[in-house]
């Protein structure tokens, strides 16, 4: 059974600024921020973290991930930078691992044992490579549009608008896959 993971530390930036989500959609005016950037917003909840349809950080983000014992510890995301892990001890507090952290650079599994504990708990922070962020952003900018330009969730008639295929091809693209 997987203890689903928690976010600790929230990205620092937003995936794509409004000024770029304005200029994507050609809007010279302020009348309408508060949309593009709630827009924004959105893109990014639906993409981002555990439960994204990306099923990964795109930006820096810390996580954290608790396990019942030592062992081959599988993290619920990739692109892994950093990992602190601590155990419950006897007495009920956390402490330090001592000594190296192995990772496996296949995917998202730590290799860790140590005292007997009946709690293991990992803090990482995982993010996107820089090469895969450009695609990312896109990703958000053309969500923005298509729901900027298509307001409602239903339309009448033969006009309904659908993700535009790009926008699908770019989730597939950046979708972590666990093989």
């Amino acid at each position: 059974m997987m203890i689903p993971p928690v976010l600790i530390t929230p990205p620092a930036t937003p995936v794509v600024g409004i000024s770029d989500l304005e200029l994507h959609l050609r809007v010279d005016n302020t009348e309408e921020s508060a949309l593009i950037a709630t827009l924004g917003l959105a893109a990014e909840a639906h993409l981002d973290g555990w439960t994204g349809v990306l099923g990964r950080a795109i930006m820096p983000q810390t996580w954290r991930q608790d396990f019942t014992g030592w062992g081959e510890l599988r993290l619920a995301m990739p692109d892994v930078a950093s990992a602190i892990v601590t155990y419950r001890d006897a007495e009920g507090l956390f402490q330090p691992l001592e000594g190296e952290v192995l990772s496996d650079l296949c995917g998202p599994y730590l290799s860790v044992s140590g005292p007997s504990a009946d709690l293991v708990r990992v803090e990482y922070v995982c993010g996107l490579p820089s090469q895969q962020l450009p695609v990312a952003q896109v990703l958000v900018k053309l969500l923005v549009g298509h729901w900027y330009a298509n307001r409602e969730a239903v339309v009448v008639g033969v006009n309904a608008s659908e993700l535009p295929m790009g926008i699908a091809a770019l989730i597939t693209a950046l979708s972590w896959r666990d093989l």
